[in-house]
């Protein structure tokens, strides 16, 4: 198992990819089943073939054009039945689409010079579709080629390349990848590029294939012009305007024009909740499409409310996180680390934590974050309390727990009952209350404390919940009180 004396070469494009998050990340996005076969071009020096056969899959074939790694790679996974090297170049060796040995999911780091060509390859073309297409692609791609395969009508990336692709399937961006994460480093940023081709009954028909690919090259020839005047000639200019017409296309637009505003709107099965530009859902929706420069991106966003209007639970802040997330799946675009959170403390000074998840300690606003490596080392018994209505509450302007408790009678008194549980490690109100917690050796101790407590919390109008913590997160495993 040796690549030794190897150096990647130019000619071959070939920067080895470096950083495990970055791979980890190639392979969940594959969702590999034990049923795949996979295609992995470009294995390189096995990086990423080493994590996919970590999984499950039934087969793994690689294709490698240096002769060199040929070797590397044969002695470090040949033992493997599961695997198959092909030694020679991916334009040129024939790729099985029919019966059992037929690959079912490609894994790519494609050589940046052969990215066309090996995209009509693994995808087809508009006129020539592959057949039976693959389930998904996990592709590593120069950005510029990303950006311009997943781009949206009205930015300045959207081309003829982006109609194509799109029209063939679904293409969404994983995670950016800068130069730091290969060696050597390239002279770009780069990307990983999830496509899911359509089914053979979703796609554009055959016979519009010719057409659209000349109007594509008409319109995307000369971007800044009208359309009236880049498809002079197609048909009698008469004809053009009742065709134009007909499909509900404006012949003075421009194909780089960009598009008003798009509209984002909230539902919520809360009635109580304010679907105002004040909701910090919205908030973080117009946030993120104001930080990438994107006025024309839209949502329409339903939340199912769970988690108690003002209960000092994190709730709003995980609503404002989960968008941001989704979002940038949704309209494919991806924030750096350092912007996200930065966005998000600009929001709420939980939100970067709700981003996180797991058992953290937060400084400054909330944006800066680290491990609470004592906690994640346990498993801690967690008694929550919360107030089972918030509507009689005072307004709470302090996040203080000694300037809360005072306010809210109620607030004070169940600190004071769970100071007094037995076992009790530490006991504190969460956020800006009221809901307030206790922590415990464990979740038998938890559970202990909420029945010798269930009296006095009921009087108190109080609903409690026992969990443990995780270095993953909470999640709530009983349920002992009322509703």
């Amino acid at each position: 198992m040796t690549f030794s004396g190897h150096r990647a070469r130019h000619r071959f494009g070939q920067h080895w990819l470096i950083d495990a998050t970055v791979l980890d990340q190639i392979v969940a996005a594959a969702a590999l089943q034990p049923h795949d076969r996979v295609l992995e071009v470009g294995p390189g020096r096995g990086a990423l073939t080493q994590r996919l056969l970590a999984s499950e899959v039934a087969a793994l074939e690689a294709i490698e054009l240096d002769r060199d790694l040929v070797t590397g790679l044969r002695q470090r996974f040949g033992p493997d039945p599961r695997f198959q090297l092909i030694e020679g170049d991916a334009l040129r060796v024939p790729i099985e689409r029919q019966g059992p040995g037929a690959c079912t999911k490609v894994v790519a780091n494609i050589p940046y010079n052969i990215t066309g060509p090996l995209l009509q390859k693994l995808v087809g073309s508009l006129a020539a579709p592959l057949t039976p297409p693959f389930e998904r692609l996990v592709l590593l791609v120069q950005r510029e080629v990303g950006e311009r395969i997943r781009a949206q009508p009205g930015t300045s990336a959207y081309s003829a390349l982006s109609v194509r692709m799109q029209l063939l399937g679904h293409c969404r961006l994983v995670c950016p990848v800068p130069p730091r994460c290969f060696k050597p480093p390239p002279k770009v940023d780069s990307e990983v590029l999830l496509i899911e081709p359509f089914a053979p009954g979703s796609r554009l028909a055959a016979e519009g294939a010719g057409v659209l690919d000349t109007l594509l090259r008409r319109c995307f020839a000369s971007r800044r012009k009208m359309l009236r005047n880049t498809l002079a000639g197609l048909l009698p200019p008469e004809q053009l305007q009742f065709v134009a017409g007909a499909a509900g296309v404006d012949l003075a637009a421009r194909p780089l024009r960009p598009t008003a505003d798009a509209q984002l709107s909230l539902a919520c099965d809360d009635p109580s909740l304010s679907s105002g530009p004040d909701n910090l859902i919205l908030r973080a929706a117009e946030g993120l499409r104001a930080r990438v420069g994107l006025p024309e991106l839209g949502a329409a966003i339903t939340l199912e409310k769970r988690i108690p209007l003002g209960a000092g639970l994190a709730g709003g802040s995980s609503d404002a996180a989960a968008t941001l997330l989704a979002l940038q799946v949704l309209w494919g675009i991806a924030l750096e680390p350092a912007a996200l959170m930065d966005l998000a403390a600009a929001l709420g000074s939980d939100v970067p934590y709700c981003l996180e998840g797991g058992l953290q300690l937060s400084f400054g606003r909330g944006e800066r974050l680290e491990p609470a490596d004592a906690l994640a080392e346990r498993s801690l018994g967690v008694l929550l309390v919360t107030l089972k209505s918030q509507s009689a509450l005072p307004p709470l302007r302090n996040d203080l727990q000694s300037v809360v408790a005072p306010e809210v009678p109620s607030v004070g008194r169940a600190l004071g009952l769970l100071r007094q549980a037995p076992g009790a490690l530490a006991v504190a109100m969460s956020g800006s209350g009221p809901s307030v917690f206790a922590l415990f050796d464990d979740g038998t101790g938890a559970e202990r404390a909420a029945a010798i407590l269930a009296e006095p919390l009921a009087a108190e109008g109080f609903a409690w919940w026992c969990t443990r913590t995780r270095a993953s997160g909470v999640s709530l495993e009983a349920d002992s009180s009322a509703p």
